[in-house]
């Protein structure tokens, strides 16, 4: 029995093991760790992700103006604001962008949640987009879009108010490599300042597959049998909610 739970412990952690991921999608601020950003919202040289324009900022609440809101960090304790002007008077550079190259799999999906803001307004149209732009100049698809949002969309000096989520499952044709751009500009006036905020990014698996071609209810590793392995795989993640603990072991596979 004991071969038996091993084996189907091997077999997913084989299947987990060809996802595709996003490193550091939550933008958890750690001086130590050379996937994040240190705390002072420097992005360190080491990480995976690479910035042009403005620099970004981490925050774990952020409150601009009276006429947007307070948001918070939605995963982890932190999240990343990218800007089109500094606050501090000097020149504008009219855009903020995080770049990260990733891989993505028939199947899989892409999730995550933004938050959109400005102190411009119409017809001064700042942009925000989240985009994957394929890394292949042969590609069939050579940019996905998976958010865009301006002030025309929100309203002058306006917010989307709340986190919005989006999310994109690729086909066959989509996957690849791409770089996952988050980007803000200023298009016109460069002055007045508009905001990306964006957190919790990350690549859900493909839903598994019976290797049998048929689905049992109560087949939890897809073995085409539910038995004690079922059980026991159940019994190990009894009472876990994601939702209120997503610092478990058990929800850091997606």
């Amino acid at each position: 029995m004991k071969r038996s739970i091993s084996a189907a412990v091997i077999y997913l952690t084989f299947v987990f093991s060809l996802n595709a991921q996003i490193l550091n999608g939550s933008f958890e601020a750690d001086a130590n760790d050379p996937n994040g950003l240190n705390p002072n919202g420097i992005r360190d040289p080491n990480g995976p992700w690479d910035y042009d324009g403005q620099e970004p900022q981490i925050f774990r609440t952020y409150t601009h103006t009276p006429y947007l809101s307070t948001i918070h960090a939605i995963d982890g304790q932190f999240f990343v604001l990218l800007n089109t002007y500094p606050n501090d008077g000097t020149e504008a550079t009219d855009h903020g962008k995080l770049t990260q190259v990733i891989d993505v799999n028939d199947g899989e999906s892409i999730i995550g949640a933004y938050f959109f803001a400005t102190d411009d307004w119409v017809p001064w149209n700042d942009i925000a987009t989240i985009k994957l732009i394929s890394t292949d100049p042969c590609s069939l698809v050579p940019e996905i879009t998976l958010v865009y949002i301006d002030v025309a969309s929100v309203g002058d000096y306006r917010s989307t108010e709340q986190w919005i989520r989006f999310s994109h499952t690729f086909d066959s044709n989509e996957a690849g490599t791409y770089s996952l751009t988050l980007l803000v500009e200023d298009m016109v006036d460069h002055q007045f300042s508009s905001y990306l905020a964006v957190d919790d990014l990350y690549i859900e698996p493909r839903p598994l597959e019976p290797l049998c071609g048929y689905k049992l209810e109560g087949d939890i590793n897809l073995d085409c049998k539910v038995d004690f392995i079922d059980f026991m795989m159940a019994m190990s993640n009894w009472l876990i909610d994601c939702s209120i603990t997503p610092q478990d072991p058990e929800c850091l596979i997606r």
